[in-house]
């Protein structure tokens, strides 16, 4: 009987001690599923006075127009033959200068250097802002209009100029989604910048060159632009990860299958496993920027984890948006490189390497090729100047048309990443 007991003892003992070292065990466990990373994310040096800080003055300068003065400011429609008797060039001219304090911050922001303030937060952003530079971008289209119709060639180009500059300026420590808006403002210049360009004399064309070739040099790369993604990334995923309750919050939308399924992935990983997984696509991306639009390595593959899901979801169409708007910068500079080449030739060059170095530095290589330069073909007194476009083939020249749009609707020739056809100089955009 003594012996039986003692036996019970000991099983109970071992039975405790099993029970606590589990109980330990479960609490270790989920310590360790519920640590914080441990990540310092930087901030950069801003520069002072920053000009970024006078284009958002500039914005909330502006003085909307009391009356329509443009289809910018007029929410009925005009037909385009009927815009100048409509809009008035002397009520765009009395606008302008009403609003001559904002082109002053506009033009004080523009000697400066710039950078946009970090995203480290995903509740308290800079989006506010965006509302005040679209005021800058619609004043700087007036002024164009302005120009243009009063026979103002130069000034016309310059007006398109700014309109680049800006684009190019915020997207310095811009995020992903901040710098495809820049790239829309940069794409509206290069239009009116090539508007002017066969009306522009020798001395004309030299300075607008000129400009665009700074311009050019000082665009941001594409890995700078990806290394500020990661970082707002990383700053956005801390943050979901102090909010309360967000392992069991709905972040797949009504499907119940999906929803299960990150209940279940959030409650077997832990954050920092989660956190460091997003960090590696982040990195891996930021790798890829640096190689040419066509290479043999496939993009970064989305992991399983809350955060790429929630962030990267268009991850995957920023080399088509990066290589689309740098073809647009690419071509208009080679094409005011062979505008100087004519002006003083009388004819243009039978490959593009006549332009250099006396017109041009080095020929811009292609941005959606494989690190090849722009096609360029000659016939007689005129040119093809293209980029191979977003599907990596040369179709000789033949411009991207999206036939489900009529032939005077500029969406007809917008370069999409499914695009068939190539990027020509003065059609796609």
């Amino acid at each position: 009987m003594v012996k039986h007991k003692k036996q019970w003892w000991i099983t109970g003992g071992i039975l405790l001690l099993l029970l606590t070292a589990s109980g330990s065990g479960s609490l270790l466990w989920w310590r360790d599923m519920d640590t914080m990373p441990e990540v310092t994310i930087p901030s950069p040096k801003m520069p002072s006075p920053n000009a970024y800080d006078f284009y958002v003055k500039a914005g909330k300068a502006v003085i909307p127009p009391t009356t329509p003065i443009s289809p910018l400011y007029d929410s009925k429609f005009v037909p385009e033959n009927q815009r100048k008797t409509h809009y008035p060039v002397a009520k765009k001219e009395a606008w302008l200068k009403q609003n001559a304090h904002a082109f002053s911050l506009l033009e004080k922001g523009f000697a400066l250097p710039c950078r946009v303030p970090p995203q480290r937060s995903y509740i308290s952003t800079i989006q506010g802002h965006g509302s005040k530079i679209w005021h800058l971008v619609n004043m700087i289209i007036l002024e164009n209009e302005v120009h243009v119709e009063r026979g103002q060639r130069k000034q016309a180009a310059e007006s398109g100029l700014k309109l680049i500059k800006l684009g190019h300026e915020l997207s310095r420590g811009a995020t992903l989604t901040d710098t495809i808006s820049g790239a829309q403002r940069k794409r509206t210049g290069n239009r009116i910048v090539w508007k002017q360009l066969p009306s522009l004399n020798a001395t004309e064309t030299q300075e607008i060159f000129n400009q665009m070739e700074k311009l050019f040099e000082s665009r941001v790369k594409a890995s700078e632009i990806w290394q500020e993604e990661k970082y707002f990334g990383q700053a956005r995923s801390l943050e979901i990860m102090q909010m309360e309750g967000w392992r069991t919050a709905n972040w797949t939308g009504k499907k119940l299958q999906r929803r299960l399924y990150w209940l279940y992935r959030l409650h077997t990983s832990s954050k920092r496993s989660q956190f460091d997984s997003y960090t590696r696509y982040l990195d891996a991306w930021i790798a890829y920027s640096k190689k040419p639009y066509l290479n043999d390595s496939p993009k970064p593959a989305q992991p399983n984890d809350l955060f790429s899901h929630l962030h990267g979801a268009f991850y995957s169409r920023i080399p088509w948006h990066y290589a689309r708007d740098e073809s647009g910068g690419a071509l208009l500079l080679t094409a005011l490189a062979l505008r100087l080449y004519h002006h003083e030739h009388k004819r243009y060059p039978q490959t593009l390497n006549e332009l250099s170095p006396r017109y041009l530095k080095q020929i811009p290589v292609d941005p959606f090729g494989d690190g090849s330069p722009l096609r360029y073909k000659i016939n007689g007194d005129k040119y093809l100047l293209y980029s191979i476009g977003p599907d990596g083939k040369d179709d000789g020249g033949r411009a991207i048309e999206d036939a489900k749009y009529p032939k005077e609707r500029r969406a007809r020739y917008a370069a999409m990443w499914y695009s068939k056809g190539d990027f020509v100089a003065g059609i796609s955009y």
